[in-house]
């Protein structure tokens, strides 16, 4: 911790990205204490940068996955888990948790539109689902589980037509934020001018894949634009990991003298994780997805 703090004085562009994904936890471990501790020193030497990190991260959060998408694949889960494997309160746990995720004040348009659109039907889902916890009759979930199923067709049909996502309705925050001092997630290098966050193109478009990862562009304070592919649902930490390696190996290939003379090394891109389950690839131009494929 003492380390982190002293490198954090100096460079705390280096890892004020993976302090922002360990500080989301919400237990009260020593990881995720220490964590606080080392994001108030920061603070303390840097001001506005750990608040602009941490709106950046949760906005981009916000953007990766919509609520019409989230609950949309909610449903498909718990109803898998429900239908196939017989698990009944597992399928409700998982059901329960993205009631809880929405069933919170709305903090853009979108989300506006969407209690007005299905707050009422979700809350009849949840009231025979509750029915079902306190009177065990089968016949109350089946009830609730034919409200998701018609929520669902709902849904799925609106996502389909999703291809672009316009950040004055689904994060205006974002939209707004100009001339940060937080630096272009994967561009920190200490021997380098600091390239920051000039600001965030106002339309992401939807990849037609799976998952439909979002591209992003942003706007650096060198006058480059930088793109990255915003995906959700999805620990990208293990990816990061793996680039980390490809590093060490570059070097490796680097330091030795026929591997240097031949040009051999590994192509990496940045990741850069903004939660468990979402994060930032840089763009690899000139690529087609499996599913387009």
């Amino acid at each position: 911790q003492q380390l982190l703090m002293r490198v954090g004085s100096c460079h705390p562009q280096a890892f004020i990205y993976p302090l922002m994904v360990s500080s989301k936890s919400n237990n009260d471990s020593p990881r995720t204490l220490a964590v606080g501790e080392i994001l108030k020193s920061i603070s303390d030497h840097s001001p506005g940068l750990v608040e602009q990190a941490n709106m950046i991260s949760e906005e981009l959060n916000r953007v990766s996955i919509l609520w019409c998408e989230d609950w949309c694949s909610t449903i498909e889960e718990a109803s898998k888990v429900f239908f196939n494997e017989r698990n009944i309160s597992l399928s409700l746990f998982i059901l329960d948790s993205m009631h809880a995720k929405t069933n919170v004040e709305a903090k853009t348009p979108f989300e506006v539109s969407f209690h007005q659109s299905y707050e009422n039907v979700l809350n009849q889902a949840l009231q025979f689902r509750n029915s079902y916890s306190s009177t065990n009759d089968i016949r109350d979930l089946i009830e609730a589980w034919s409200i998701y199923y018609q929520i669902f067709k709902q849904l799925n049909k609106q996502n389909s037509r999703i291809n672009l996502i316009d950040l004055q309705y689904v994060s205006p925050r974002l939209l707004m934020c100009r001339d940060l001092i937080l630096a272009i997630p994967g561009t920190y290098q200490p021997q380098n001018k600091l390239i920051s966050i000039q600001n965030v193109h106002s339309v992401m478009e939807v990849i037609g894949s799976k998952q439909k990862p979002r591209k992003l562009v942003i706007r650096g304070s060198d006058g480059h634009n930088y793109e990255f592919l915003l995906k959700a649902h999805e620990d990208l930490r293990q990816d990061e990991r793996v680039m980390q390696l490809f590093g060490l190996l570059n070097n490796i290939l680097a330091n030795n003298q026929e591997t240097f003379k031949r040009n051999l090394q590994i192509k990496q891109y940045s990741v850069t994780p903004l939660s468990t389950d979402s994060g930032l690839i840089g763009w690899v131009p000139d690529c087609d997805t499996l599913s387009s494929l």
